[in-house]
């Protein structure tokens, strides 16, 4: 019987087997992931505020894989050997495969390597922990002004109001805020952030950091606690294994998720770029919308079937939270702002849950 792994817990491998519990197999399925639960990215600023406990934005990997009818192994993974089929764990075992499919997410590299009190917010399980400490700190700094960024910005400060912490959550970044989004998104984000008197080091890099200080070439910026969100960094481990990587280190796909060079792998998620579709933005709404794909397409490699493509759309429809209850929905160069985005958020992400603890 061939051997199907599942390298990594991530929301795209979820979905998977979530579909694989009523569909039937011709082969054996092993998830890997250090984690034995997933916590849900969507629902980290809600957490950050306060609105969620921990055990509202996690489900159990293990408990999804016996439902699924798959295997699941604790373990962490540092190499893989394409041509002998193997993955390489850190305990020294190895594990051998014919279909493999990564979901591992992405890094995010630390401008201050090994200082204790710069982290990154992946990965994903160790999330709760940091936040704890980071949104009742003295001095708290975002490094990052991208949408994840602004997002933990404007919930930790709502988080500190409410609590009787001073709102002083400031955001560092070497470019504007949501450079990514359309000029008027952008402008609109700004004004919601000095609305929340949100302190902006903005177009500035970070060039040292001292016990108490970050500098930039040009400010002093006082911290005790600062949470990396740049963007996403591809894991070491996949230009090492040797498969073809894009030059930033992601896993080179083609639009039907296979790997350009070794066609028995597949992958999604912020480990991949398309070599179709360069620069398409690592998000959850392009991830969740892969899931499906890679199911089919790994079914259908199995029985020797025509695989599918996937196909981006060029505009998604996003919600971000933004502090008391109060979101911004977001569709090209559309927005709006208000206690209506929160709600249709907040039922999304539930429905989410229930549906990955059932």
């Amino acid at each position: 019987m061939k051997h199907l792994v599942l390298l990594g817990g991530g929301h795209v491998h979820a979905s998977f087997l979530q579909r694989a519990k009523s569909e039937k197999w011709n082969c054996r399925i092993t998830c890997v992931s250090p984690s034995e639960y997933q916590f849900y990215s969507g629902m980290f600023s809600g957490f950050s505020e306060g609105l969620y406990e921990e055990a509202d934005l996690t489900f159990s990997i293990e408990a999804l894989c016996r439902r699924a009818g798959a295997e699941f192994l604790k373990a962490e993974a540092v190499r893989i050997d394409p041509l002998k089929k193997e993955v390489l764990l850190q305990t020294g075992g190895k594990l051998a495969f014919d279909l493999l499919s990564l979901n591992l997410g992405s890094e995010s590299h630390s401008p201050f390597p090994g200082h204790p009190a710069v982290r990154s917010i992946k990965p994903a399980y160790t999330f709760p922990e940091k936040m704890r400490k980071f949104r009742e700190a003295d001095s708290p700094v975002i490094i990052g002004a991208g949408i994840a960024g602004l997002e933990l910005a404007l919930s930790v400060s709502a988080y500190r109001r409410k609590n009787g912490f001073l709102s002083n959550v400031t955001i560092l970044s070497n470019s504007g805020i949501a450079p990514s989004a359309a000029e008027n998104i952008s402008k609109g984000l700004t004004r919601l952030l000095e609305e929340n008197n949100i302190p902006l080091f903005l177009h500035q890099s970070a060039v040292s950091a001292k016990l108490q200080s970050i500098h930039t070439e040009t400010s002093r910026i006082p911290f005790d606690s600062a949470l990396i969100l740049t963007g996403p960094a591809p894991h070491p481990m996949l230009k090492e294994s040797g498969i073809a990587c894009d030059e930033n280190g992601f896993m080179l796909v083609s639009k039907t998720l296979q790997s350009v060079q070794f066609p028995y792998i597949f992958g999604a998620g912020d480990c991949v770029s398309f070599e179709e579709y360069p620069g398409l933005a690592k998000n959850g709404v392009y991830a969740v919308r892969q899931a499906p794909v890679l199911f089919k397409n790994i079914k259908r490699f199995q029985l020797g079937q025509k695989l599918k493509p996937f196909k981006p759309k060029k505009r998604y429809l996003s919600i971000l939270s933004a502090g008391n209850k109060k979101g911004v929905l977001l569709y090209g160069t559309y927005s709006l702002y208000g206690s209506f985005p929160w709600k249709i958020k907040h039922w999304i992400d539930r429905r989410y849950m229930q549906k990955m603890k059932r």
